[in-house]
């Protein structure tokens, strides 16, 4: 199969609704029901220390189709979706991320 038309069917191929109310409000939308699973399994995994730490981080990605793709010329990974991270102040542990 040529390139081209592998682009063309991807463009036509949606497991989902792009007109759904939820886009215009979460940018994560579409990957929702995957990053609530990773939530509770990161919650079920560890009991939550006296000390923790919330910074932001980049989750890298190259890819120009990822609508919360942000550039940060400081970063070791230049391009990727910046979220903010509750993480154990000792292990680093993610316990949640947003």
């Amino acid at each position: 199969m040529k390139k081209n038309r592998l682009f063309h069917i991807m463009g036509y191929l949606h497991f989902s609704n792009n007109k759904s109310l939820k886009a215009s409000v979460d940018r994560a939308w579409k990957i929702r029901p995957v990053v609530d699973v990773l939530q509770r399994t990161f919650a079920r995994g560890y009991r939550t220390p006296p000390v923790i730490s919330f910074d932001e981080a980049i989750l890298p990605s190259r890819s120009r189709y990822n609508p919360t793709r942000q550039f940060n010329k400081d970063k070791p990974h230049k391009w990727g979706t910046k979220v903010f991270v509750a993480a154990c102040a000792k292990t680093a542990y993610c316990m949640r991320w947003d």
